[in-house]
């Protein structure tokens, strides 16, 4: 035992052990300082778990901070190729996680890898620029420094080393993974950027491969007549990043959507207000919508948002022929992947918006034009629509020519100061109002007389923060500023709706099952209450979700009270 232990105490270079020690302590203590890692807070937090989970939580972090230890030291006493290996992978985690603490105050979680996944290349770049934190030179200089001045003095260590500090790094966070939701808010535990980076990366792996695949509830088909065909056109639009309370249509004061104010006034429009959102996330918001779901769903605990019916499956019951007009992507995203395909007859993606004049700020423009298209010839048409939108920069969503309100913000939000948070408010104003307008007027000639019984549903999918309350970033968080959206219908919904009742995206898809008039006793759930049926009276409280997920599942278990 004896020679054992020396043995192993000889085979340790001590100086490489040292300056580990050292360096590992001044990440922890950096990081805890700059941003606040608060391990003490988020353990009290476990206290309703008792004992015994306060303690499971405390190992977890002592481990976590001990294999970032044997990372750094591995690293101080491999071979000059594989320290190049570390540094790469110790920079890349310290920019990603502390650009994460820049825009949201937090480490990343593997949700985050979730949304960035369906972005585009345009977002993913505008997010890159926007939340690089100059914070991460300093533990990267640091860290460089340190690997060219430590020589190995014992053996110097190559590809098995690193593989087995690889091999062990997955091994305890699929363990984290398999164990932590139990706990709920346990995965979060507070941990330096390196491991919260690995987590992140890691459980993304491991949602991709375990999350439910299997296939999805089928919808009855009611006993419709042979020659049946449905008689009216519905058009689902869901606008991007569209805080409601900035529409002169809801009483801003400025006239950012005078186009639609003058429906309103013509009585063309059934405006709802200020409505909640389902999520501060795009893709969440889009997940809740054609899925269903509501508010006594969450948390989601039983992956219910990857088994339930689509509103494209009621769609295709009623006969309808379904389109998913998107102007974000050209690639399936959320539950529109997979299975969804087979109810969507056609989708038609953001590159086949592009003319030879089309600019980006110009895409909505000719969705709008397409659907008009569309609905023009013919009924029977299910047309589902997320529009690029105002999504930030802002100043991207509008030419420089269309600046009504100055000076405007050229940049991302999260880069403002607080003396341009004005600027900031002019270029999103400048956005809506070029955007909201234009798309109008393009999407229908006579609103007074949509043709073949069309009818219109209008919604955001989320807010933005605007810097309310000092925060930096625009949305996916948990403030009312980003759940605050437009809703509205224009068309002949053959009933007079009460548009007192506080509404919901939870709302929506009752609401377009009974447009599509597929019988209540079929429904394969109990949807929240439809605009058409929905009176003063009936109104409850709201919530809405962030896009922190609990139990591995894609819906956010973490519900704030809109109201």
């Amino acid at each position: 035992m004896k020679s054992f232990v020396l043995n192993i105490y000889n085979r340790i270079d001590h100086r490489a052990f040292l300056l580990s020690l050292i360096f590992s302590l001044f990440v922890f203590f950096f990081e805890r300082t700059v941003f606040k890692v608060n391990y003490r807070e988020h353990t009290f937090q476990f206290l309703e778990f008792g004992k015994l989970a306060i303690f499971f939580l405390i190992i977890v972090i002592l481990i976590s901070l001990f294999c970032f230890f044997i990372f750094t030291y591995l690293s101080f006493v491999s071979s000059w190729k594989y320290k190049l290996f570390y540094f790469l992978i110790f920079a890349l985690a310290v920019l990603q996680e502390y650009g994460y603490q820049k825009a949201f105050g937090r480490f990343s979680s593997f949700t985050d890898l979730q949304i960035a996944y369906f972005t585009t290349s345009e977002q993913k770049l505008n997010a890159a620029t926007a939340y690089l934190n100059l914070m991460a030179a300093i533990p990267c200089i640091a860290y460089l420094f340190v690997l060219v001045t430590v020589k190995p003095k014992t053996i110097v260590h190559g590809l098995k080393s690193f593989i087995a500090v690889v091999v062990l790094v997955f091994s305890l966070t699929t363990l984290w993974w398999f164990t932590m939701p139990k706990f709920t808010l346990a995965y979060d535990f507070p941990t330096v950027s390196l491991m919260a980076f690995s987590r992140s990366e890691i459980s993304f792996l491991l949602f991709r491969t375990f999350a439910y695949k299997g296939k999805r509830e089928q919808v009855e088909q009611p006993q419709l007549s042979a020659n049946y065909l449905p008689t009216n056109n519905i058009v689902f639009i869901v606008d991007e990043s569209m805080r409601g309370d900035h529409l002169s249509l809801n009483g801003y004061l400025r006239p950012t959507t005078s186009y639609l104010e003058e429906l309103s006034k013509r009585g063309l429009i059934h405006n709802w207000g200020i409505a909640s959102s389902a999520s501060t996330c795009s893709i969440v918001t889009q997940n809740l919508l054609v899925t269903g779901l509501g508010q006594e769903d969450l948390p989601d605990t039983d992956e219910k948002i990857n088994k339930v019916p689509l509103i494209f499956q009621y769609a295709k019951a009623m006969r309808y022929k379904t389109y998913y007009l998107d102007g974000q992507m050209d690639t399936p995203w959320g539950e529109m992947e997979g299975e969804a395909r087979l109810y969507v007859d056609h989708r038609i993606n953001v590159s086949e918006f592009y003319t030879n004049s089309t600019i980006y700020w110009d895409t909505d423009f000719e969705i709008a034009k397409k659907v008009n298209e569309i609905t023009r010839v013919s009924s029977g048409n299910f047309i589902f629509v997320f529009k690029r939108g105002v999504h930030f920069p802002y100043n991207y969503q509008f030419p420089p020519s269309e600046k009504t309100w100055e000076p405007s913000f050229v940049g991302t939000p999260v880069d403002a100061s607080p003396e341009q948070l004005q600027a900031v408010i002019n270029s999103y104003d400048n956005a809506i109002k070029y955007n909201s307008n234009r798309f109008f007027q393009n999407l229908a000639s006579d609103y007074s007389n949509l043709p073949n019984n069309t009818v219109i549903i209008y919604t955001g999918d989320h807010g933005q923060t605007l810097s309310d309350n000092g925060v930096n970033y625009p949305h996916c968080g948990e403030s009312r500023s980003e759940a605050i959206v437009p809703l509205f219908m224009i068309g002949n919904l053959g009933k007079e709706v009460d548009v007192k009742f506080k509404a919901s995206h939870f709302n929506l898809f009752a609401t377009v099952l009974d447009l599509m008039n597929y019988p209540e006793d079929l429904r394969k759930r109990k949807y929240a209450i439809s605009l058409l049926k929905a009176k003063e009276s009936d109104s409850k409280d709201r919530y809405y979700v962030n896009h922190t997920y609990s139990d591995g599942t894609m819906v956010a278990g973490s519900k704030f009270k809109f109201d």
